[in-house]
């Protein structure tokens, strides 16, 4: 976390000096800053956008995530802590080319990545498996009603579809052996039985979002 990160939780849960200084210290040791960063007060104070200004787009995400997955009887950091991420990464411009260097043209849908997977080599099949679960559930989780639109209109996938392809590349990505190589096994078999209440948790989060 960066110095501001530090400076919007101390303002946002203390009550004095005394208790800025003391929190000060707690914020140093993992297993209390787990614990801090689950506070209700705070996940007030980063719904006011007027205090946000300067905190890191991870902080912002993980203590909103976090508060709607414990909502959704998910408590798992490990899991908040990767879809904030992805929601930091997804919000970037450049973020395909940020995960695959080298990439000439986006992948804007999934058949593009798809079709990339299928002439991928071993080691970045994994990578492309992850992605393409990553992007089901950023579109299914913060756009559900654009996918809904699309079905409506031009008969496009809907959000089964999308849960199912996300469902089963995790699950792909879990049973390839780089995932056991980057300790990834277990986040992606949580992220495989959990899709589908962890996307209608983020559509929760959606509607407060925009």
């Amino acid at each position: 976390m960066s110095a501001e990160d530090f400076a919007f939780i101390q303002t946002a849960l203390s009550n004095s000096i005394q208790d800025g200084v003391a929190l000060q210290s707690l914020l140093l040791d993992p297993e209390m800053l787990d614990s801090i960063l689950d506070q209700p007060e705070l996940y007030e104070a980063v719904q006011d956008r007027s205090q946000t200004v300067n905190i890191s787009t991870h902080l912002y995400f993980y203590v909103l995530v976090r508060r709607t997955l414990l909502n959704a009887d998910i408590d798992d950091r490990e899991i908040a802590d990767y879809v904030a991420s992805l929601l930091v990464n997804f919000s970037r411009e450049d973020s395909q080319r940020h995960l695959f260097p080298g990439l000439k043209e986006p992948m804007r849908y999934l058949v593009d990545i798809v079709a990339q997977i299928e002439k991928s080599d071993y080691y970045h099949r994994f990578f492309l498996y992850a992605h393409l679960g990553n992007q089901t559930l950023f579109l299914s989780g913060l756009f559900p009603n654009h996918i809904r639109h699309k079905e409506q209109r031009r008969a496009a996938p809907g959000l089964r579809y999308y849960e199912s392809m996300g469902r089963s590349h995790f699950k792909a990505a879990r049973n390839h052996p780089l995932a056991k190589e980057f300790a990834m096994q277990q986040l992606y078999d949580d992220l495989y039985h959990v899709f589908h209440e962890t996307r209608q948790a983020l559509n929760e989060l959606a509607e407060k979002l925009y």
